[in-house]
């Protein structure tokens, strides 16, 4: 896969969440896929914007390793 995408899974491994375009699904797929085939927990979250702003992000917070 595009190593744009590895770079997200490394920084969401380290930090424990990661903020992804809401509009990118194959990013979105290629998170969920490799975490689930490393056991991890997630939760997928849409954080409310501010006043009229359009929803743009989707963060994806590890919750724990199975």
């Amino acid at each position: 896969m595009s190593k744009k995408y590895q770079d997200k899974v490394i920084v969401l491994i380290d930090k424990g969440e990661v903020d992804i375009p809401i509009e990118d699904c194959d990013m979105l797929f290629y998170i969920e896929d490799t975490l689930n085939s490393l056991n991890v927990d997630f939760q997928k979250l849409i954080r409310p914007p501010k006043r009229s702003a359009p929803v743009t992000l989707l963060t994806i917070r590890i919750k724990e390793v199975k």
